[in-house]
């Protein structure tokens, strides 16, 4: 009955969750709370869970307040490995980031646990060995542009013809103009 009223998890004292317990009434959380207003699981719990899901493969026993930035730093080195591009590395550490923050909301753990993650920095590009971290990548089209010496920006609209109202006013404007420099 203990284990039911604590939402699925064996109780244990503040700061002695695992990374898997924590996990646990995190996806219930979030299943009952990222929604479509047609009310199916909205696409984020998809993104957390393939984020969260690298933290659990290598972390899940570990105590929750025993989490720190050189455990992060080996998730996020393993998604470099893995091949994933840089953008989406940082939006999964981000998720994680998330994860530990609603932690310290619910009292899971100390506030300090999550303030160390805000810490570690991010890949950057060209430095970090992450896919998609080349410095000033250019796509396909605007490459195959430069080639051929076209233009890549948008052009302006050609001027359009002045309505005659609006040449009644110009023209009127010049006049009262010239009246007042005259003057």
């Amino acid at each position: 009955m203990l284990v039911v009223a604590n939402g699925g998890v064996y109780p244990s004292g503040q700061c002695d969750f695992t990374v898997n317990e924590a996990l646990l009434r995190f996806f219930r959380h979030a299943r009952a709370s990222y929604r479509n207003p047609d009310g199916s699981e909205s696409r984020c719990v998809e993104s957390l869970k393939a984020a969260l899901g690298c933290l659990r493969k290598f972390f899940g026993p570990t105590r929750l307040a025993d989490f720190a930035p050189p455990h992060l730093k080996a998730v996020r080195q393993t998604m470099i490995d893995e091949g994933r591009e840089r953008t989406n590395i940082n939006r999964f550490v981000g998720l994680i980031r998330q994860f530990f923050k609603w932690c310290v909301e619910e009292q899971l753990i100390p506030e300090a646990v999550y303030e160390t993650l805000l810490a570690v920095s991010p890949p950057t590009p060209g430095q970090s060995g992450a896919a998609g971290s080349e410095p000033a990548a250019r796509n396909r089209v605007n490459m195959d542009h430069e080639r051929q010496g076209r233009r890549t920006r948008r052009r302006a609209p050609p001027p359009r013809a002045l309505s005659k109202a609006e040449v009644m006013h110009a023209t009127c404007f010049a006049r009262d103009a010239e009246a007042w420099h005259v003057q």
